[in-house]
């Protein structure tokens, strides 16, 4: 299939190579470009072939091709880099192929430092059509780390770039994010146009607000109406409804850098007059403004709850939330999540039910002094195969030096000696990989031992100080040195309920839980 020679300077017959394919903002240009002409411009498919035509003529066997379909600026936002940088670091690959090394990441100095280490540390090759880079070599990690500079300097410059010109476009009153916000969809020129159904909605969130309902109800409601959320969703969530509520697009504004996650020293919110109509009146956004940003009048200090942010629920994965002793005859725990199947709880049965449970994990964690033998039972299983490979390891060794004998004595041929040597290595060579294994399952179960054990006093201070301790605070704090969370699996017109809980107690390693 490959008629060209190889290329002068590749390495040849790679068996473990992987390729690396994403696009580059000239490449969605052109895509778009060759589009409104009518024509059809695949880049990954370009690249593709131009990297399987390498690999073909260099007799590389190809064991996955990482096709970047998204392309955001860090390497979380790129899910096959970050499966491809999990592959390196294991060790998988003896090479990558990809078009050049800014494909591999251009973004800011963590990411390229994670990235070039990982192939560093690994020993994998970076073979791109011009060049293959070794980074064990010196000169290979220098010219590597001076492309990487430079094309970090550029995409800071295309960058900077396309922000001014974003912010001139928002200037102007035009729409440039990526997403319409809801009520709205993106028209000719980033103008935005009124969705006339969603815009109902709106007016009616606004309406309820100003009515009284707070952002809990008018979600529940949107759910039970079955009104698809902004993302699509059937449920409506309380955060989703502040957002909306504090958005000046409504009233026909735009706001640029309120979304400013990652910076310490957050710059001022601006907003500019748009070039859409707003869905909600001026004077209506206003008074709903001066609702929502009014500080609320501190109620009645209610009792804390000594469960709190341990308990969540089965369904949602939400926190419970504490239940005032006003709305029943005791303190319960319920899932609030608009929508949600999770029932409630009472508070006080909930601390009996967990107690217990610790109890009883605490009864299987002692080891009483009749027991102590079984307990060390795995450790010494252990030590046994330790020693009975280490005087199979012995037995070869006189195996080996009888070969000889019987070599020099007429009674082995050579071709039996080298045959007999062979299968006494590679037998004195696996018992040998073994070794190193068992010395660390055996370290591994004595340090299982000694935290199971070190584990005891707490238990003991959890379950003799819990029922004595009055103030919610102080339990809490108290049951958390043992538990992690618990997870409750109860519908709403169900008594009886599923109790997972998840300790803090290392068990085979891993966070232990038990069911009820």
């Amino acid at each position: 299939m490959f008629d060209s020679q190889p290329l002068r300077g590749f390495p040849i017959g790679l068996r473990r190579v992987a390729v690396y394919l994403r696009k580059s903002r000239e490449d969605r240009d052109a895509e778009q470009k060759a589009l409104q002409q009518g024509g059809e411009y695949d880049t990954l498919a370009r690249h593709r072939s131009t990297l399987l035509e390498i690999a073909g003529r260099q007799n590389y066997t190809v064991r996955k091709i990482h096709a970047e379909v998204v392309s955001g600026e860090s390497i979380d936002g790129r899910p096959q880099m970050v499966q491809l940088l999990a592959a390196i670091e294991r060790g998988d690959y003896d090479a990558v192929l990809c078009m050049a090394i800014d494909r591999l990441g251009r973004g800011d100095m963590r990411d390229q430092g994670r990235i070039l280490a990982a192939f560093k540390q690994s020993q994998t090759l970076i073979v791109t059509p011009d060049k293959v880079y070794d980074l064990d070599d010196e000169m290979d990690e220098e010219m590597t780390e001076f492309r990487a500079f430079m094309s970090r300097k550029e995409y800071q410059i295309i960058r900077k770039r396309l922000e001014r010109g974003r912010h001139q476009s928002i200037r102007q009153g035009k729409f440039v994010y990526p997403r319409a916000p809801y009520g709205y969809v993106r028209g000719d020129d980033s103008v935005l146009q009124i969705h006339p159904e969603q815009a109902k909605i709106v007016r009616l969130i606004f309406g309820w607000y100003l009515a009284g309902l707070g952002p809990t109800m008018i979600a529940h409601r949107l759910t039970t109406l079955c009104v698809p959320s902004p993302l699509g969703k059937s449920m409506w969530w309380p955060e989703q409804l502040v957002f909306m509520l504090r958005n000046p697009i409504y009233r026909g504004q735009i706001r640029h850098g309120h979304q400013q996650r990652n910076r310490v020293k957050k710059k001022p919110t601006e907003i500019y007059e748009g070039l859409h109509e707003g869905i909600i009146e001026t004077d209506v956004f206003e008074r709903v403004q001066a609702v929502i940003g009014r500080p609320t009048t501190p109620g009645p200090k209610r009792p804390k709850n000594p469960l709190r942010g341990l308990i969540r629920c089965a369904f949602c994965g939400r926190p419970y939330q504490y239940m005032p002793a006003k709305y029943r005859n005791v303190e319960r725990l319920h899932c609030d999540t608009p929508g949600c199947a999770g029932g409630s709880l009472n508070i006080a049965a909930l601390e009996d039910i967990i107690l217990d449970r610790l109890s009883r994990i605490y009864a299987n964690l002692t080891v009483e002094p009749e027991q102590a033998p079984l307990d060390r039972s795995g450790i010494e299983a252990i030590e046994m195969e330790i020693d009975q490979v280490t005087q199979e390891l012995a037995q070869i060794d006189l195996q080996r030096n009888n070969a000889f004998d019987l070599l020099e004595r007429g009674i082995y041929t050579v071709s039996v000696f080298e045959e007999r040597q062979r299968v006494l290595s590679d037998r004195q060579r696996e018992i040998g990989d073994r070794i190193p294994a068992l010395e660390h399952d055996r370290e591994t179960q004595i340090r299982l031992l000694n935290e199971r054990l070190s584990w005891i006093p707490t238990f003991v201070r959890v379950l003799d100080l819990y029922r004595d301790l009055t103030h919610p605070d102080e339990k809490n704090e108290l049951l958390r040195e043992l538990v992690d969370y618990a997870v409750i699996r109860k519908e709403k017109s169900a008594r009886s309920f599923n109790l997972e809980l998840h300790l803090r107690l290392p068990v085979g390693g891993e966070t232990s839980a038990a069911k009820r």
